[in-house]
């Protein structure tokens, strides 16, 4: 997934307390992807804003510690978001 704003692929990240996670820095994209995870793929996280990213509404998804971050990685590497 390349984040609509930054024009960068999304990486997934591990927190030590809370496993896999990922920084997506606008609404548009979090909107999207909150659904394509959801709906498509059944995968479950939480949200959490940055104050770097709130005026934009981005947001650091969470997946948890048991989440296995390579599946994750390829499943967003997957996810093409086409906002007009």
């Amino acid at each position: 997934m390349i984040d609509l704003k930054t024009k960068k692929r999304i990486i997934v990240q591990i927190d030590p307390k809370y496993g896999p996670f990922i920084v997506i820095s606008n609404w548009e994209d979090v909107d999207a992807l909150e659904d394509v995870l959801s709906d498509t793929y059944d995968i479950l996280f939480f949200q959490s804003d940055l104050d770097d990213l709130t005026s934009d509404g981005g947001c650091v998804f969470y997946f948890g510690s048991v989440a296995n971050a390579e599946l994750l990685q390829t499943i967003l590497d997957g996810v093409m978001l086409y906002l007009d």
